[in-house]
């Protein structure tokens, strides 16, 4: 992914729009593996970036945002009082979160794990 790709799929998340993951967690109340790994490499290509160019601060609040919207789905997915229960929600959904940990943390300190040591795969 090119880091223009990776800001464009940035700003369709942020923005919510169709084909983003929040739009599938949000709007369709599902999870989408697919829209997951995209809005993982697009992070990660994202904190490559932040590496040789530095870190905008635009970039940084729009990844802050998207982060804390997909943990907020898979919150209320287990909220007995909230209705919205995500269809294809994986069990491993901690596995999943552990990605989106690090790519995080990858944009904001420059550390990245490798792809190897998790036991999520592709």
């Amino acid at each position: 992914m090119t880091v223009n790709e990776a800001k464009a799929v940035l700003e369709k998340n942020a923005d919510c729009s169709e084909k983003s993951l929040i739009y599938a967690l949000h709007e369709r109340e599902r999870f989408s593996e697919k829209r997951f790994w995209e809005f993982y490499d697009c992070i990660i290509t994202l904190a490559k970036d932040a590496l040789n160019n530095g870190r905008d601060i635009e970039t940084a609040r729009k990844i802050t945002q998207t982060y804390q919207w997909v943990l907020k789905e898979m919150i209320w997915h287990f909220d007995k009082k909230d209705l919205s229960r995500l269809k294809r929600f994986p069990k491993n959904y901690d596995d999943y979160i552990e990605r989106l940990d690090d790519a995080v943390d990858a944009f904001f300190r420059g550390v990245f794990v490798d792809e190897e040591l998790y036991e999520l795969q592709r």
